[in-house]
């Protein structure tokens, strides 16, 4: 496995930010996404959008003055808008999601550094003192401790209310013909709790939240095994796709092959190289350090 440095393209990240901060919005938000001249497309909150900059700038040493300009109106908003956000990652529900609330906690955190090395000791203290009432809540927030797939807490997806034993109910949209409990959804996504440092690996949550996920989401297929999808995708034409049939896919469709969706699909590129490279490490060495220094007892 290369090393870190091989693996880096500091030039194209840093590009990337200097790109997120001539499309910030006034109130230090980003819009859900833009077109390549920065024209505003469609324009719902995604609170992890707004956040994750703030990481990767912390993340490049982008600590200076020109970035905090940047920086403090985008934490600044997190801390007058979150932690529930207008839509989680899978861009189709609003409420209290593990993963856009680990995004916004590493975001503080790395905002508060910045702060202080711009002569702002006020701002980072309210930064930090915000983050750690929000690590310290997200399992109330969004771990179920009477669902129906575990008797022990279990991440779910999202709540719509802040909390994920109450049995609200939602509709998952993309033509799901019933309203859900909130109990019976869960996906991976929690592990942003992990992948951002405010949760360590071995959490008993997120181990029983990972044991639920592979009773209820994984599947092999015709087509290939489930710890081969990743590394098949990679290497088949077209790459990598946004989505592949599962289990029930439409009757012209192969399961487990790609659906219509987005091809590629970019960050899963990505992350099939930080997984290999944490893999090969033994550690999730891609996480933040002064994040996971605060909250899992990591090595600085």
């Amino acid at each position: 496995m290369p090393s870190c440095s091989a693996c880096t393209n500091d030039a194209g990240a840093t590009r990337l930010v200097d790109y997120l901060w001539r499309v910030q919005e006034p109130d230090g938000s980003w819009w859900q996404n833009t077109r390549v001249d920065g024209t505003p497309h469609w324009t719902t909150e995604q609170l992890d959008e707004t956040a994750l900059p703030i990481v990767l700038a912390w993340w490049l040493g982008r600590t200076g003055a020109a970035d905090w300009a940047h920086v403090e109106p985008a934490a600044d908003y997190i801390a007058a808008n979150g932690p529930d956000t207008g839509q989680e990652r899978w861009e189709n529900q609003n409420g209290w999601s593990p993963n856009t609330i680990a995004t916004e906690i590493a975001g503080l955190i790395c905002a508060a550094d910045i702060a202080r090395r711009n002569g702002a000791p006020g701002k980072a203290e309210a930064y930090e003192r915000l983050a750690d009432q929000w690590q310290a809540q997200v399992e109330p927030w969004t771990a179920t401790t009477n669902g129906p797939y575990s008797p022990d807490p279990y991440y779910l997806r999202v709540t719509k209310d802040a909390d994920p034993d109450d049995g609200s109910t939602y509709r998952l949209g993309d033509n799901f013909p019933r309203p859900v409990d909130e109990r019976e959804i869960v996906d991976n996504s929690f592990l942003g709790l992990v992948l951002f440092g405010v949760k360590p690996w071995d959490d008993p949550v997120v181990r029983n939240s990972l044991s639920v996920g592979d009773t209820q989401l994984v599947s092999d297929t015709p087509s290939f095994a489930v710890l081969a999808i990743v590394r098949r995708c990679t290497d088949a034409s077209p790459p990598s796709p946004e989505q592949a049939w599962d289990g029930r896919p439409p009757h012209d469709e192969p399961a487990g092959e790609g659906t219509r969706s987005a091809t590629p699909l970019a960050w899963t590129h990505a992350q099939f190289v930080r997984l290999a490279w944490s893999i090969d490490a033994g550690t999730p060495i891609e996480r933040p350090a002064i994040v996971a220094c605060r909250y899992t007892g990591a090595e600085c």
